[in-house]
């Protein structure tokens, strides 16, 4: 078994990570040794209620702190100096954007401090998510220790390209998420990846008690959509496809469960479209909540609206999906991103990115029809078992680990 310091942004002490917590969970079920160590944690108030047995696993140290500068000077001043302050120079001339720079040089005094926390519990490897500046902070750490280390990739983050094409130069082996991330990293870096970088999926747990029977007929027809109010998940088409549909008189209830900065104009759209009676803000829920609904058929359909951006912002393979259809949740997607690696032709409904009349059609068409919604519930679970089950991809990801 091996010694794995998971490197992560500020899970499990704040929120926007919750997809990695069943991963994390299963190192430690196949019998690992993990320590979690958050670049940016928020306070120790604010920690994830729903997961804070992971909080036995992580050691919480804001991202500057006395204990860092501390650890910091003590390398810098040792006989590793020399290569801390080559490590500096070489980030100051890798760095392709003031911004990027900036943030590599905020990370660079905690990665010291890792590469000591790293040698002192005796790591046997650092895996960090993200391609950003937590993978900045593996990669020095390494260079410091000698501890092999390797990186999650997703997709805003390739996009970013924080040192990229270095990273993947110098981690022991990159994991993409999906076959888009990985042609994406492709163009980017204008070559052909190395073969030291694998496709392992994100994977979700199966439920424990995994019944695929649908509500009741006499209640009302709940859709919900569990995503972050940004541009690229393009709720403002879900909303209009909603009033068509009052328009034809199909009742559904609609619920938003996510919160971001498009929260005032969405509600501005909700008034003016005048489906106030239709649709239910339901803000931040924690990931524990949003899983319970779920377990508790209380929504009869999942639509994720998202649009493609251009410049590679689009959706990866998003978990929201899979953790709907895991548990039996039919659901409606646009063809973006990386989507169609996940839902194929049987495993739930694909339409045009923007095409409100598509993504009205289909969900009426959901909506009157429960023998298609039994198969789309049966067929998705099925898809998620056989492709991306967490088991599987930390199996996997423990493979590429131990070499």
């Amino acid at each position: 078994m091996s010694r794995i310091i998971y490197i992560t942004v500020r899970t499990p002490f704040g929120s926007g990570e919750e997809f990695i917590i069943p991963e994390m969970k299963e190192v430690i079920k196949q019998g690992h040794d993990l320590l979690i160590v958050p670049r940016s944690p928020r306070s120790r108030n604010v920690a994830q209620t729903d997961n804070s047995d992971l909080q036995n696993f992580c050691l919480y140290q804001p991202l500057l702190s006395l204990t860092i500068l501390r650890a910091c000077i003590q390398e810098l001043v040792s006989k590793n100096g020399g290569c801390c302050l080559r490590l500096l120079f070489n980030i100051l001339c890798w760095s392709r954007t003031l911004l990027g720079l900036i943030k590599n040089l905020m990370v660079f005094p905690k990665a010291l401090w890792l590469a000591r926390i790293a040698k002192s519990w005796r790591a046997d490897h650092m895996h960090a998510h993200w391609a950003l500046s937590t993978a900045t902070m593996a990669m020095i750490a390494s260079e410091i220790s000698g501890i092999p280390w390797s990186f999650s990739a997703h997709r805003g983050d390739i996009v970013e390209n924080n040192m990229l094409s270095v990273k993947l130069n110098r981690a022991t082996f990159v994991r993409f998420i999906s076959k888009g991330g990985f042609s994406l990293a492709q163009s980017i870096i204008n070559r052909k990846l190395p073969p030291k970088c694998h496709v392992i999926h994100i994977g979700v747990r199966l439920p424990a008690n995994p019944s695929l029977n649908g509500r009741n007929s006499g209640e009302s027809f709940t859709i919900i959509c569990p995503a972050n109010l940004l541009p690229v998940k393009g709720h403002a088409y879900l909303l209009q496809a909603i009033a068509d549909l009052k328009v034809r008189r199909v009742l559904c209830h609609l619920l938003l469960a996510g919160d971001g900065p498009l929260y005032r104009s969405l509600r501005r759209q909700v008034s003016i479209l005048g489906i106030q009676d239709r649709v239910e803000f339901l803000g931040q829920l924690s990931h524990a909540a949003l899983l319970e609904l779920y377990a508790r058929k209380m929504v009869d359909l999942l639509v994720l609206p998202s649009v493609d951006l251009g410049d590679g912002i689009h959706e990866g393979i998003p978990v929201s999906l899979m953790e709907a259809m895991v548990y039996g949740v039919p659901v409606i997607a646009t063809d973006t991103g990386s989507i169609t690696e996940l839902i194929s032709v049987d495993a739930g409904i694909l339409v045009p990115q923007k095409n409100i009349a598509a993504l009205t059609d289909s969900i009426e068409r959901l909506i009157g029809n429960a023998d298609l919604r039994d198969q789309l519930a049966l067929a998705g679970r099925k898809r998620i078992e056989d492709a991306y089950m967490v088991e599987d991809s930390v199996t996997e990801l423990c493979k590429c680990i131990r070499g």
